[in-house]
């Protein structure tokens, strides 16, 4: 988990994306709930299909790998309860980003469609 959080560092884009989603899989799999290693598949699929059409900028990108770096430091640790604290506050400001990019999306959509 700190090996892929640390893969991270300085990389923006889709390699980004893919070593974040790594270290998610990551933490998934040593929880060892398949329910929700199921559940968030379709979700990662959805949010990769809009970062690589959107390009989160390198700032959300350096915020993401801190996250995910205190949280495999708490993991390691073994303090769950910061942890899932950690966790937690990293899903909130991703949400933030992802309700962002998702109305910029619609905006330029609308835009668009005035413009035809």
């Amino acid at each position: 988990m700190r090996a892929a959080a640390l893969r991270a560092r300085g990389r923006g884009g889709v390699r980004a994306f893919d070593v974040h989603r790594a270290f998610h899989a990551a933490v998934l799999d040593a929880a060892g709930n398949r329910l929700l290693q199921l559940m968030t598949e379709p979700l990662f699929t959805i949010l990769q299909t809009r970062f690589l059409r959107d390009r989160a900028t390198p700032s959300f990108w350096k915020q993401v790998t801190a996250d995910h770096e205190a949280i495999a430091r708490a993991i390691a640790a073994g303090r769950g309860d910061d942890a899932a604290r950690a966790m937690a506050s990293h899903l909130r400001r991703l949400r933030a980003t992802y309700e962002r990019i998702d109305a910029l999306a619609v905006r330029t959509a609308a835009s668009r469609a005035k413009v035809s």
